[in-house]
């Protein structure tokens, strides 16, 4: 089974969750993850994605990606100009 199948299945499962807790399966799905303050399942993987980037980056945890990223610094500032 591949990742993409493997994300459907388990958000098959958050949507029949989200309507057994409401116990209202009339409500739209969406409206069901925000009254119950959770997110979709592909912007919750996103964000714990970019979470961890952070990490990395600024060394709280131990992984040295620069085998994967190549950070370039050319020393140029953007300067924003208002009229």
């Amino acid at each position: 089974m591949n990742n993409v199948q493997l994300a459907k299945r388990v958000q098959k499962v958050q949507r029949r969750a989200t309507k057994w807790i409401r116990m209202n399966g009339d409500i739209p799905y969406k409206e069901r993850l925000l009254s119950l303050n959770l997110l979709l399942l592909s912007y919750d993987r996103e964000i714990k994605d970019l979470t961890f980037f952070y990490k990395a980056l600024f060394s709280f945890v131990n992984v040295d990606f620069s085998n994967f990223v190549l950070l370039v610094h050319h020393g140029r500032i953007r300067l924003s100009h208002s009229s």
